[in-house]
């Protein structure tokens, strides 16, 4: 009942969900810079109701690709919003990809929806992939492997090879093994052939190993390399073709073997004969069993080639080639042989550039001796002249050959020693002498002379001596003898004195004595006071050190005028008591005399012509006078003897008593010396304040005598040597000079010994001296009953030797005496007839009063050397009082204990050097030689120079020495009964004008004294007198 007017209806169901959004993955390519640029695209749809609009925002994350190496976008931070139109179902994400050329794996990122508003999201993420269009890179490492040895795990050495980049496709590369300085296949195998072969990697395969074996050995080698290349690569490229391969040894190296050249010798021969060769011999040693070689070359030296050798190679040098286990090869040259005379020749060859071995003697010496006789050389020489002065001196220069076809020249040069007695200077020669020269020796001659003119002067000055010394002597002469000595006579006449050094004198008339006397002296003086030419010399002596006296001042009269020279003062001269300066070279005239002054030298001349020549050696001074031609013979007498021509009567006093050539101690001492003392009246020294010429008087000087035998064998081997340098002969000045030394090692006293005359007669002091010899036991004393034993003191007993003994029983004289005559041989202390008990007992006073007598000693056993002589292992014991010494003045009395000979001493006091009742000094020298033994056990006392005095009386002094040679003992003193011993004691307590002194020595340095003591002095007084000690234990 209708119609329809719409018959259709649609129904519209409205959906209440949202639109949903998604982005969709996307992918890119990437290109190459300058090409088109590429980009990536991501496309997010939206389904659903897309009635209205819709909006979301999205985010780009990198993953693998990072920003901005490998995309951008086209908005900022890589993010943004999408607005989605009414309807509108799709829009795109668009980011640039960047183009390079470096190889990389694909990357990827991602870009997220977020924030949709009218919207949901149902996939939020999409996936960027960013193909890389690159090919991959192939790279290959250095290996390293250490050679293992024989049997054991095999060693192989493995290089890997990687490839970086695209790897999603295969690829291949092709290597090839290069030996460097390993050497297949000694070192290393590969596992393909040829080392070489082809690597083949699947996608996405990254690495490969190529690996060689390597070879295992036990020889030592360097570390050795190789190397693999890479090439042909097929689908990539090749970054690191090369890599070093290292096999490290592990083998102990064997030394190289070792070259070495030795020295070669030739004798040259004669042309026409056998042809001679020089060979050097090369030795390999330590043989490694490989070749080795080595080059050399010839060097000429003083050898010249072709002159003197020849090679078979070119340049003299070659290569010489060692095979394995070869030891030696040999460098043969030939030596030229002619007829010219040469000298012996060397010349080097030398080894280097060695292969395979080191070398340790590098250079050889050839040496070429010759054969062929060489004429000898002419030998020039210059002979010494002697002349009378005014005269010409003629000095002989000639050779032993002449050279037939040349001239011969040297240079000829006169020389002057330093200013001294003695020698000549420049105006002893003749005017305008020329001091150098040319001698020539024409061809065919064999000498020349050189004419040197000497000047006649008026001066005493003796012979006078200068040298003439040839230099650069031609070439076809050789040298000599080329120095010569000039000597200058004095032609006027007169007789010369000297004293020098410890001090010695040589009498005018040749007379030498030594005198160490302290004091002023009259060294010579006119013998007559009315002489009308009067001389007055006088000399001052003091102690130099311990052990010598020397000369220190010198005072004399010129024309009136005091002249003094004192060593000791810082100006030496002195002219009527004022200093006087000269300088060196210069002279001063003194009324009609003069002193003239060089380097030291003080040389004084009298208006008689006497000369005075005073040598200022620093610390003493030499002392020559010499006479005028014109003085009377025996008008002088003094200390340098009378200058009469007669030796014999020198040794005289000034009253003009004559004493023997053979004095006594105290006779020279005493008798002669005090006889030339000076008063102050007479003296002509000059003094300080407070001085006068008894201040330098001393008695007590010399202190012992000293022999040769007691000096330290060094020290005269020392003064041996230089007296032989100085060319000194005599054998009386070489033993004064050798004590001198000896005593001071003042070398200067040598020079002084060198300055004196040769003596014509020497003096011999006689000392009072017993030895005991022989061995066996000498026993002084006695236990029960002990007294005194005194070696040098004053005895009551008259001069001469006297002593009083045992009975006849024992057959030898109760007593007896030498005389101050002649000894005989009977008059000796002679114990030679000992009884068969080999004892000889002596229980009453014994003693030995100093020796006084004159002339010769007669012989006989034991009387010669003054020797108390014992038969073999026989026994003297002595008891009560034994006294050895005397009551004269200035005694001196020598004991000595020979060699294996023991003394046993039962004594309570032993003394050495005593003095106990004045009037004069007393010596007492005990010596116990190498050997001996003195056994002074039971002694109480031991004293070495010991002065006790007496009231009122002079008591001059008391000297002792006590003297171990080597390998002697003493014993002195025991445990429980403990001694005393005195070293220079002085005991004297009375006060008196001449109170005197003691001193003492005791010296054991070369033996050994063993003492147990209670009490020891060593330089003791009581306060009156002095005293000086002295106990040398060491050397």
């Amino acid at each position: 009942n209708a119609t329809i007017s719409r018959a259709v209806a649609i129904g519209t169901i409205l959906d209440n969900d949202l639109p949903e959004l998604s982005i969709a993955d996307a992918t890119a390519t990437e290109g190459d810079p300058g090409g088109p640029a590429t980009t990536i695209s991501f496309t997010v749809t939206r389904s659903g109701d897309n009635g209205s609009p819709s909006t979301v925002t999205y985010s780009v994350a990198p993953g693998s690709a990072s920003n901005p190496d490998d995309y951008n976008d086209s908005i900022d931070a890589l993010g943004g919003t999408l607005t989605f139109a009414a309807n509108e179902t799709s829009k795109t994400i668009t980011l640039d990809v960047t183009d390079d050329l470096v190889p990389e794996a694909t990357e990827s990122f991602t870009v997220e929806l977020s924030g949709a508003s009218n919207a949901t999201i149902s996939r939020a993420v999409a996936i960027g992939t960013i193909l890389d269009n690159d090919l991959p890179e192939l790279a290959i490492a250095d290996a390293t492997a250490t050679e293992g040895d024989p049997g054991g795990p095999a060693t192989t050495i493995s290089f890997t090879v990687t490839r970086t980049g695209d790897n999603g496709s295969p690829s291949t590369v092709t290597y090839s093994v290069a030996p460097g300085n390993a050497s297949n296949p000694d070192d290393y195998n590969g596992s393909i052939d040829a080392l070489s072969g082809t690597l083949t990697f699947a996608a996405n395969e990254t690495s490969k190993t190529i690996t060689l074996d390597v070879t295992d050995d036990l020889l030592p080698e360097d570390t050795e390399n190789f190397t693999v290349t890479l090439n042909s690569a097929s689908n990539a490229t090749i970054a690191r073709a090369v890599a070093t391969g290292t096999i490290i040894d592990n083998d102990e190296a064997i030394p190289l073997p070792v070259l070495a050249i030795a020295d070669a010798t030739a004798t040259e021969g004669d042309p026409g004969g056998p042809a001679t060769t020089i060979s050097f011999t090369v030795t390999r040693s330590s043989d490694n069993g490989s070749p080795s070689t080595v080059t050399y070359s010839v060097a000429p030296a003083s050898a010249s080639n072709p002159d003197d050798y020849n090679d078979s190679i070119d340049a003299l040098s070659g290569t010489l080639t060692f095979a394995a286990n070869e030891t030696s090869k040999t460098i043969t040259l030939d030596v030229t042989d002619d007829l010219v005379p040469e000298a012996t020749e060397s010349f080097t060859v030398e080894l280097s550039g060695a292969s395979n071995a080191t070398i340790s003697r590098a250079v050889a010496t050839g040496t070429i001796i010759d054969d062929d006789a060489v004429p000898p050389l002419p030998t020039l020489s210059i002979a010494d002249a002697t002349a009378t002065e005014g005269n010409v001196l003629a000095f002989v220069v000639s050779v032993d050959i002449a050279d037939p076809n040349n001239p011969i020249t040297a240079t000829y040069t006169i020389d002057f020693a330093p200013a001294g007695l003695g020698f000549a200077d420049q105006s002893d020669l003749a005017p305008l002498t020329p001091l150098t020269g040319t001698a020539t020796i024409l061809a065919g001659q064999t000498s020349v002379l050189i004419s040197v003119g000497s000047f006649d002067d008026q001066l005493i000055e003796g012979s006078e001596t200068f040298t003439v010394s040839l230099s650069d002597v031609s070439a076809n002469a050789q040298p000599g003898d080329l120095q010569a000595t000039g000597t200058i006579v004095d032609n006027e006449q007169v007789e010369c004195g000297y004293s020098w050094g410890d001090p010695h004198y040589v009498t005018a008339d040749g007379l030498i004595y030594d005198m160490q006397a302290c004091g002023e002296f009259v060294l010579v003086e006119t013998r007559n006071v009315s002489d009308p030419s009067p001389l007055t010399v006088q000399t001052r002596t003091a102690m130099y050190g311990p052990n010598v006296s020397v000369n220190t001042a010198v005072a004399t009269l010129v024309d009136g005028h005091r002249v003094t020279i004192d060593t000791l003062e810082t100006e030496p001269l002195r002219i009527d008591g004022q200093v006087m300066t000269i300088a060196s070279g210069d002279s001063v005239a003194l009324g009609g005399g003069q002193i003239h002054y060089d380097a030291g030298v003080y040389s004084i001349v009298f208006p008689t012509q006497e000369r005075l020549i005073v040598t200022d050696r620093g610390s003493y001074v030499d002392v020559r006078l010499c006479a005028s031609a014109d003085r009377p013979d025996g008008s002088l007498h003094g200390l340098l003897g009378n200058f009469d021509g007669n030796v014999a009567n020198d040794l005289a006093t000034r009253d003009g008593t004559v004493l023997p050539t053979q004095p006594t101690f105290a006779q020279l001492y005493d008798t002669f010396a005090n006889s030339w003392r000076i008063t102050q009246a007479e003296s002509l020294f000059d003094y300080r304040a407070g001085e006068s010429t008894a201040s330098f008087s001393d008695e007590n000087c010399p202190i012992q005598k000293t022999t040769r035998a007691s000096l330290p064998a060094d020290k005269v081997a020392e003064a041996i040597a230089l007296l032989d340098a100085a060319g000194i002969t005599d054998p009386a000045l070489r033993e004064a000079a050798i004590l001198d030394y000896a005593l001071t090692c003042d070398p200067s006293f040598i020079n002084s010994a060198g300055e004196a005359g040769a003596p014509s007669e020497s003096v011999n002091v006689i000392d009072p001296t017993i030895i005991w010899t022989n061995g066996g036991q000498i026993i002084i004393g006695s236990s029960d009953s002990p007294s005194q034993f005194d070696i040098g003191t004053r005895a009551s007993t008259p001069a001469g030797v006297n002593w009083t003994g045992a009975a006849a029983s024992d057959n030898w004289s109760e007593s007896g005496n030498w005389s101050p005559d002649a000894p005989a041989s009977t008059d000796a202390v002679v114990f030679d007839a000992i009884d068969a008990d080999g004892t000889s007992i002596v229980d009453q006073d014994f003693a030995i009063a100093a020796l006084l007598y004159t002339g010769e000693v007669a012989s006989g056993t034991g009387a010669a050397d003054h020797v108390t002589d014992f038969d073999e292992g026989s026994t003297l014991a002595v008891s009560g009082s034994a006294t050895i010494g005397a009551n004269n003045s200035q005694s001196r009395v020598n004991l000595t204990i020979a060699s294996g000979t023991a003394v046993v001493a039962h004594v309570t006091e032993l003394n050495v050097g005593y003095n106990a009742t004045g009037s004069g000094g007393i010596t007492g020298n005990l010596t116990v030689t190498s050997g001996a033994s003195l056994d002074a056990a039971d002694v109480a006392s031991l004293s070495i120079g010991r002065e006790t005095g007496a009231a009122n009386v002079s008591t001059p002094a008391a000297n002792g020495s006590l003297i171990l040679g080597s390998q002697s003992t003493i014993t002195l003193g025991t445990a429980n009964a403990l001694a005393t011993l005195n070293i220079g004691w002085s005991q004297n307590t009375n006060s008196y004008y001449a109170t005197g002194s003691a001193s003492g020595l005791l010296d054991a340095t070369e033996g050994s004294f063993t003492a147990m003591l209670d009490t020891l002095r060593i330089g003791q007084t009581a306060n009156v007198g002095s005293a000086s000690g002295q106990f040398i234990v060491g050397s």
